[in-house]
């Protein structure tokens, strides 16, 4: 005992309380630091994460808004252009050309935040809505303007066959009675297509990102999460919150209230209101 006193002096160790003292002081300073920082960015990451559930919403309010705007404009278009059928259909004069025209919509034009598809959601389902929902509005903007520039050649081509050198009036307007009607049989499957695969898919994300900003944790584990879930096997749980199917499993989840929320969403378009 003598022994170890004489080795262990108060000296010795007032020297080792000294350099422990040194050494803790920076290793306190470094992890306090790394620790600030790791706050930090939790912080900022999840402040980056609301702030691109806020913009998704504003984004899928404006660009549902938009597309039944467009619905109803396109609607409109074709009522006119079934009236103009219907009168070249009826005429018997032989000596009568089929030149009446109307106007395809000019604006129509539906809006998509294609930023988003570089924010972080940490939502398999709610990202993939994102990048089905810029196909659909790039695809539909496509075909919009497409149409417009075919009803365009259409009535220019009616125009120049309705002269005697070209075309007998009663073989005009049969001709003009095909081609419009192929027309606007093509512009309504356009919008019967956009009245319910688009717009339900942009509702059914809306619903989604609408749970999302109520309460992110909560929803992203009721739907998409696996733990306290049990599984057959691993493919099971990957079909659940990995793949496509997850997102039709969740797309019916949200069929209701996306029903009731596209209504609302008629409602107002029908009175020209954007949000």
């Amino acid at each position: 005992m003598e022994t170890i006193k004489s080795i262990i002096s108060t000296e010795f160790i007032e020297k080792w309380q000294t350099l422990i003292g040194s050494a803790l002081g920076p290793f306190l300073a470094i992890t306090l630091s790394a620790l600030g920082f790791l706050i930090k960015w939790l912080l900022q990451k999840r402040s980056n994460r609301k702030e691109a559930i806020r913009r998704a919403e504003i984004a899928f309010s404006q660009t549902l808004s938009r597309l039944l705007i467009a619905i109803s404009q396109l609607e409109d278009f074709i009522t006119r252009a079934r009236i103009i059928l219907e009168q070249v259909r009826a005429v018997i004069d032989p000596t009568f050309y089929a030149l009446l025209e109307t106007n395809f919509p000019a604006t129509i034009a539906v809006y998509f935040d294609e930023e988003l598809i570089k924010m972080k959601f940490k939502s398999y389902y709610i990202h993939n809505k994102i990048l089905i929902t810029d196909y659909l509005i790039s695809s539909a903007n496509g075909n919009i303007k497409q149409f417009r520039y075919d009803f365009e050649r259409l009535l220019d081509r009616n125009e120049r066959m309705a002269t005697p050198e070209r075309m007998r009036p009663p073989a005009q307007r049969q001709s003009f009675i095909e081609n419009f009607s192929g027309f606007i049989e093509m512009v309504e499957t356009f919008v019967n297509s956009l009245k319910t695969d688009n717009a339900q898919s942009i509702a059914e994300a809306k619903v989604f990102n609408l749970k999302l900003m109520k309460n992110h944790l909560w929803t992203v584990w009721k739907y998409e999460g696996t733990t306290l879930k049990y599984f057959r096997n691993k493919k099971a749980m990957e079909r659940y919150n990995g793949s496509m199917d997850a997102v039709d499993r969740i797309n019916d989840l949200m069929k209701k209230e996306a029903g009731k929320l596209m209504q609302e969403a008629r409602n107002r378009a029908t009175q020209g209101e954007l949000e």
